[in-house]
């Protein structure tokens, strides 16, 4: 992320936050609000995961920074969803997990069973960039099962 950022002239920093909080949704909360607070030059947040863009969902409101502060993270979610058909987040980076887990299986299964190797290297399971223009098709996928 920071290496795209600063490429297009942007600057980038980590929020350090100590291991103790992994899992906390409130003190993650509240290290983001804090830190929007304190640094009114921020303009866009991106979480390595669902849960930690829900916090800094959370800390975004709190914050009274809903029309300046953009929104993104990696893996998907319904609450990501969401805020994406809503407009209160820019993008959610679909890793498509299940296919990772399916294609390992299918392919371990082919190699074992017939000495087939898979036709190209490596095989992508992603990432979809899930936005505005998307996102019914990913809340469809939802519904279905598929995601």
């Amino acid at each position: 992320m920071k290496d795209g950022a600063t490429s297009k002239g942007a600057a980038s920093k980590q929020l350090p936050l100590p291991s103790s909080n992994f899992g906390n949704p409130s003190a993650v909360t509240q290290a983001i609000k804090g830190a929007l607070l304190k640094d009114g030059s921020i303009d866009a947040v991106v979480t390595i995961g669902v849960g930690d863009a829900d916090s800094a969902a959370a800390a975004i409101k709190q914050a009274g920074a809903g029309d300046k502060i953009k929104l993104g993270t990696f893996d998907l979610s319904q609450s990501q969803l969401d805020r994406i058909k809503a407009g209160d987040q820019m993008f959610a980076i679909d890793q498509q997990p299940y296919l990772q887990g399916f294609y390992v299986v299918s392919i371990a299964n082919q190699y074992l069973s017939y000495g087939v190797l898979p036709p190209q290297n490596p095989i992508l399971t992603g990432p979809l960039l899930v936005t505005a223009d998307n996102v019914d098709a990913a809340i469809a996928g939802a519904k279905a099962g598929v995601r």
